[in-house]
């Protein structure tokens, strides 16, 4: 196993990429986009519109979706980054990237991939988690489901990924900002890396790493699960990036007030 930045990687001929556009960004920005000329377009509308709303309500609203629009489609074109890939492979070795698209602003000269040779890679599976979270009025009704390539290794010392990914969860752009999303976790001695269509891709990594079936973790409702399940499904969250439901959960589990779930959310993400 080797830790590598973005310079250290050998050239990509050769090699097969793959990587995971945020088409859903795109959409969502194009809409706001469209709100956010919906509203320009307020004043010049019939006069007793203009004398019921006023010129506020436009003003607002070309900020406010002009704003998340523009947020949406930042996120799309950094999916589209050169360097925003997920996985490079060649019939020798396995190149993961623990960084996730959004925090694209971070450092170059830091680490951000990890190299795994074939001989260390024991097989590959997906991997499908269901989530439980709370909706808005507090009850664990809402479900989203995780899938990840799960990457098995024999006999490799897993303490140089464990301490990059703690470092990556420090990171900070110059904005001194990040997103809180981790698409590579540390389970043991298996690597869990977030994919949309996992099935997809090892249908290609099939070819040159030895792979297995498929397994679904069970869906247990949180209220049903054990304290130390419940530790496990937070961390899961906090992991998937859903920070808000990861408080919440904190809050049920534990008892505490916001500000003190929020703390302990935070010290999960910076593990």
């Amino acid at each position: 196993m080797q830790i590598l930045r973005d310079a250290e990687m050998p050239p990509s001929d050769g090699m097969w990429t793959y990587r995971e556009t945020a088409w859903q960004n795109l959409i969502f920005g194009m809409l706001m986009a469209g709100l956010a000329l919906g509203c320009a377009g307020l004043p010049f509308m019939p006069e007793i519109v203009n004398d019921a709303l006023g010129d506020y309500p436009a003003i607002i609203g070309v900020v406010l979706f002009g704003l998340i629009a523009k947020m949406a489609l930042r996120l799309f074109y950094a999916s589209r980054r050169p360097e925003c890939w997920q996985l490079r492979w060649s019939p020798e070795a396995l190149y993961i990237r623990f960084r996730a698209y959004h925090n694209y602003r971070f450092p170059a000269d830091t680490p951000s991939i990890v190299k795994l040779d074939r001989r260390e890679i024991a097989w590959i599976r997906p991997r499908r988690h269901d989530l439980n979270a709370p909706d808005t009025e507090g009850s664990w009704s809402h479900w989203f489901t995780v899938k990840h390539l799960e990457i098995a290794l024999r006999r490799t010392d897993t303490a140089p990924l464990a301490d990059a990914l703690r470092a990556e969860a420090q990171q900070r752009d110059r904005k001194r900002s990040r997103f809180n999303h981790y698409p590579v976790t540390l389970h043991g001695d298996s690597v869990h890396v977030e994919l949309r269509s996992p099935k997809k891709v090892l249908a290609t990594l099939s070819r040159y790493f030895p792979t297995t079936l498929a397994v679904e973790t069970p869906a247990i409702a949180f209220e049903d699960m054990t304290t130390a399940e419940q530790e496990d499904h937070i961390l899961a969250l906090v992991q998937s990036g859903n920070t808000i439901a990861a408080v919440k959960a904190t809050r049920a589990v534990y008892g505490c007030d916001l500000t003190t779930a929020k703390n302990l959310v935070d010290g999960l993400s910076a593990r």
